[in-house]
């Protein structure tokens, strides 16, 4: 009777061993994973934060780039209106005479 007792003792060891490995053994994977996941948010995170800085040092460079094209037309159309106003006065001048002699 002894030895079956002390059998079933040794089983009920062997079972409390083994659950306390797999209860270290899961905790220990949920610390991996909980790791893994907060590796890959840090990654997530500072991924999102160049590409923030890349958006709006591209949106800067576009806005530049505008500008400057805004800049030309404005100076060709401002270059477009002086001609015509010569242009204008010019034929003015040139008419007048013919008209006089008419």
């Amino acid at each position: 009777t002894i030895g079956i007792i002390l059998h079933l003792q040794q089983q009920q060891g062997e079972r409390v061993s083994e659950y306390h490995q797999e209860m270290i053994r899961s905790q220990q994977e949920q610390q991996q994973a909980r790791q893994d996941w907060q590796r890959r948010l840090d990654e997530l995170q500072q991924q999102y934060h160049q590409e923030a800085i890349q958006s709006r040092q591209e949106y800067q460079q576009d806005r530049l780039d505008l500008q400057r094209r805004y800049d030309e037309l404005r100076k060709e159309l401002t270059q477009v209106q002086q001609q015509h106003h010569q242009e204008a006065i010019q034929s003015r001048q040139e008419y007048q005479p013919d008209a006089a002699k008419t």
